[in-house]
């Protein structure tokens, strides 16, 4: 069954920004601006749609989401209303596959209690449910913040009125970020967020994503093409820092023309031609883009087919090292949801030879094999080094 996830922001009948009122069609050159990109560089069908406010707005979804074919509409500021009100125009037309939603921060700063936050939820499942029966809408719970700790009981309050409704249907889905942001003194995780202690940092999207991700791959969502079929034209996917090689295959033996599109401003960013070439598992195409330096989303277009998105950026690789890094404690201690372990194998220090334990303890945490064997250590120290000296 298709499965349709969304990412949305609360808003209510009269969206609020802070503590000021916003006028009904407060967004209304916002969802201009989307709708003009979309009639430059159409969206594809059954893409992974997040809407919502600034949380998703500022939401690098192809660095966290890599791979996967993603689409952000978040408006700043906005609520749950405002994607009510705008639903026709900026989640009906893409028919996602998966629809991933958070709002109720701005609604509950505003003094909407937290029964108007549930109605207004249900106001956008019934308005995505009309046109899109089978879509899944994954609604990611509304989020403690330092700058906002003093309303966390009424937020807390329409958590639990839209989980409770969530379990009743089984196209939609909730994703509790409450409990894994907070700390051991059980207030919000200064980290995860920026100097504002409102919007998140990038360790908080770091999280949301590890939280968020399960459910898409439960979900069993794709990842497509422009049209929803596998993409014709193979890149990586995590992306190019700008002065790398960029390179892109396809299937074929004839020699044809590519372009490679900027994702934002549909414009064509540079162009080149894909020649034959024949490997181990017989010819294939390929293209040479290294020319393309300046940072941006961007995809590869050809006659047949296209490309999935990828990113142009001296980052591009910051979020995969940071998770190889990071696999060291993950593949002995396990995930943690507060990004702290306890301590843990104090009792590792047996010698061999006699049998004795020694104390071990504060040392270097060997994590680069299960087994504990000393050659996959030597490999784990030596990729190590070599970050260090890289970084």
């Amino acid at each position: 069954m298709a499965v349709a996830s969304l990412v949305l922001l609360w808003s209510p009948a009269s969206p609020t920004y802070g503590q000021e009122t916003i006028a009904p069609n407060q967004w209304e050159d916002a969802i201009r601006t989307f709708e003009e990109q979309d009639r430059r560089s159409p969206p594809p069908k059954n893409a992974i749609l997040f809407v919502g406010s600034s949380s998703i707005r500022m939401w690098d979804l192809l660095r966290y989401f890599p791979g996967l074919e993603v689409i952000n509409r978040g408006f700043g500021g906005s609520h749950i209303s405002d994607s009510v009100e705008f639903s026709s125009r900026i989640v009906i037309p893409y028919e996602p596959e998966v629809v991933v939603l958070y709002a109720g921060d701005n609604d509950i700063n505003a003094g909407k209690s937290p029964e108007t936050v549930l109605r207004d939820f249900e106001a956008f499942v019934k308005s995505v449910h009309s046109k899109l029966p089978d879509t899944t809408i994954v609604f990611i719970s509304i989020k403690p913040s330092i700058q906002r700790w003093h309303l966390v009981e009424k937020m807390r309050e329409a958590n639990k009125f839209i989980r409770t409704f969530i379990e009743k249907d089984e196209r939609l889905r909730y994703v509790d970020v409450d409990a894994p942001m907070l700390g051991a003194d059980k207030k919000p995780r200064p980290e995860l967020f920026v100097a504002d202690g409102l919007h998140l940092s990038a360790a908080g999207y770091e999280l949301w994503a590890s939280l968020v991700l399960p459910h898409l791959e439960a979900l069993g969502s794709r990842k497509p093409g422009p049209s929803g079929e596998s993409a014709k034209v193979l890149v990586n996917h995590v992306g190019f820092v700008p002065k790398a090689a960029k390179l892109c295959v396809m299937p074929g033996e004839k020699e044809d023309d590519f372009e490679v599109v900027n994702e934002e401003t549909g414009r064509v960013a540079c162009t080149g031609r894909l020649v034959p070439q024949k490997g181990d598992l017989g010819r294939f195409l390929v293209g040479d883009f290294s020319q393309l330096q300046k940072p941006g989303a961007y995809y590869v277009r050809t006659a047949n087919g296209r490309s999935h998105r990828f990113r142009v950026s001296p980052q591009a690789y910051d979020d995969s090292l940071q998770k190889i890094v990071r696999y060291f404690s993950i593949q002995r201690c396990g995930q943690s949801t507060t990004g702290h372990n306890a301590p843990c194998h104090l009792d590792d220090g047996k010698r061999l030879d006699n049998g004795e334990r020694q104390d071990v303890t504060g040392g270097w945490h060997d994590a680069c094999d299960l087994r504990k064997w000393v050659d996959a250590t030597i490999y784990g120290m030596i990729g190590l080094g070599r970050l260090f000296e890289v970084g």
